[in-house]
């Protein structure tokens, strides 16, 4: 995985013909009017991403292991919220802190119940009581 500012692109050959190649192979997809019109400018990135995969297998097959299949890569590129959480995580650090604060509550519960239990009185004609004093 190397990452390369527009000069470095700019400036090695291999990587503008790779630039230009998938330009060529992947066109922008259309839009329509409305979309142009109303369109939000997104911040635009200042870095190149190179990624080198290779598959990891064997085969007798001599031509496939001299050529081996291209990679599929995804990469998932989520926002930060202040430069320190992803935006994805805010649902499962809530769920988090939900069942945090049910389970202490519970706890809490549960506390009060045993205290409740040991509290109680031993009834007088209990026989364990007499046979002590």
């Amino acid at each position: 995985l190397k990452l390369y500012t527009p000069l470095q692109v700019l400036s090695d050959p291999s990587l503008i013909t790779s630039l230009v190649s998938y330009s060529a192979r992947a066109p922008p997809p259309l839009r329509t009017v409305d979309e142009v019109d109303h369109a939000v400018e997104a911040p635009r990135s200042l870095l190149y991403l190179e990624i080198g995969a290779v598959a990891a297998y064997y085969t007798p097959n001599k031509y496939r292991m001299e050529n081996p299949d291209s990679v599929g890569v995804d990469i998932i590129l989520d926002p930060y919220f202040m430069n320190i959480i992803p935006e994805s995580l805010f649902p499962i650090i809530g769920m988090i802190t939900l069942v945090t604060f049910f389970a202490w509550w519970c706890s809490g519960r549960i506390y009060r119940a045993l205290q409740d239990i040991e509290t109680t009185e031993v009834p007088e004609n209990d026989d364990r009581e007499k046979k002590t004093t």
